[in-house]
């Protein structure tokens, strides 16, 4: 008797927590205080170096604003880099020399807009193992998708693999198209918006096909970033979705982003 009691009264509690839902339109502040965002990705690879800036936007339906006339150094410790903005793409700002990034050295980051300074360091860490990922069927009509990339949680390293892939034919749930870009992340602690993250669109893909696999290596600090990224974004809307936060920053004097330098190790895939 007393189960069958504590079972109705379970069943009741459940019941009253779904008549407690509604529908609620957030509605944002208009008057937010605007703030430069930064997009700052050193590597190891020997080429023109880029830095983003854009600005919040009041409203979340409003295009990004993009980033012009700002002032923008990367010092080693030894040389000093200017960044100039691109001619055609606002926002995007490109070193004014090719140049690699390396682990023994540390990178100070200073932003001069509109009379106000942004400072921010950084060191690289190294990439302990490369794993390159598998190809398998996904049918009888000969589409293609990946297997296998890399473990979500690895307790020494934490990593983010981007794959570009270019195909005669690339089909989701979604849309067709000729190219895909796709991230994952290996982190050294397992989330649980992420194990019971939603399901993705599954992504197959037709020959002939190239993939591109980079591997950057994370910071402790910016791999966090990117964790809070994805637990706003790709973990959003699983079971265990995280509340709203902000994300951390290492940008000084109120700018919103991250600045890093990440080493790089790089793979390709050709199926003619």
């Amino acid at each position: 008797m007393n189960y069958i009691r504590i079972n109705i009264l379970i069943w009741v509690s459940l019941l009253g927590l779904i008549s407690c839902e509604k529908q609620v339109n957030w509605q944002s502040e208009g008057s937010a205080v605007v703030k430069l965002v930064v997009e700052g990705i050193l590597t190891n690879e020997f080429k023109t170096q880029q830095i983003k800036l854009s600005l919040t936007r009041a409203q979340f339906e409003d295009s990004i604003p993009k980033v012009a006339g700002a002032q923008i150094w990367v010092y080693n410790g030894q040389d000093s880099v200017t960044f100039v903005q691109h001619d055609s793409i606002p926002g995007l700002y490109l070193s004014a020399v090719p140049f690699a990034a390396t682990i023994d050295k540390t990178y100070h980051l200073l932003i001069i807009y509109q009379q106000k300074q942004y400072t921010a360091t950084t060191q690289m860490v190294p990439l302990l193992r490369f794993n390159r990922l598998s190809v398998e069927l996904a049918d009888t009509n000969g589409h293609f998708r990946i297997s296998q990339i890399a473990s979500a949680y690895q307790p020494d390293e934490q990593a983010m693999y981007e794959i570009e892939i270019c195909s005669d034919s690339i089909f989701t749930s979604v849309d067709t198209s000729q190219k895909a870009l796709l991230h994952y992340y290996t982190f050294n602690t397992i989330d649980i918006g992420q194990v019971f993250a939603p399901n993705k669109d599954k992504l197959t893909f037709t020959e002939p096909f190239t993939i591109v696999e980079r591997k950057y290596s994370l910071t402790p600090d910016y791999a966090d970033f990117i964790r809070g990224i994805a637990s706003e974004t790709q973990w959003q809307g699983g079971v265990f979705s995280e509340f709203p936060a902000n994300l951390p920053s290492n940008i000084n004097g109120g700018a919103l982003g991250y600045f890093t330098a990440c080493t790089i190790a790089k793979d390709s895939v050709i199926v003619n």
